[in-house]
């Protein structure tokens, strides 16, 4: 598979994305379906609101795992398939990124507002949820 044909899962919606992977990965990376999505999504939102609602946050974030928008990537880790999460929150006056569906979206710090995790679809596990740090308010505000 070529790295241009990879696909992104963006809720139900599998598109072409140039991943910004190493070439090195290309053989890597593998296309996700809807069941497995879905599958994933199962697993994954109970534990998202747990770890929203454990913390820690300087601030409680203000929305739950059902206000995520989510990037799905199927990656090959050690032999064993993996559907990788990008989760982001839109944030302020910005919103949702035009090029969502398209691109990932990458970002530094944000805390709660940005996630990743990933599902071993093996053993049927979510594993390595993690949030962003969050960063200086500073860093946040583009200073």
């Amino acid at each position: 598979m070529k790295l241009q044909d990879i696909a992104l899962a963006t809720t139900a919606i599998a598109v072409s994305v140039p991943l910004p992977v190493t070439p090195s990965l290309q053989r890597d990376v593998w296309r996700p379906d809807s069941a497995l999505v879905a599958r994933f999504e199962r697993e994954l939102a109970p534990l998202l609101q747990g770890a929203l609602e454990r913390g820690p946050f300087s601030r409680p974030p203000a929305w739950s795992s059902g206000n995520y928008y989510r990037q799905d990537v199927g990656i090959v880790v050690e032999g064993r398939k993996i559907v990788y999460a990008n989760g982001f929150v839109p944030a302020g006056q910005g919103g949702v990124p035009r090029s969502w569906q398209t691109q990932l979206v990458d970002a530094c710090d944000g805390g709660a507002r940005y996630f990743g995790a990933e599902f071993d679809i093996d053993s049927g596990r979510v594993q390595n949820l993690a949030f962003n740090s969050e960063g200086s308010v500073r860093d946040r505000e583009g200073g």
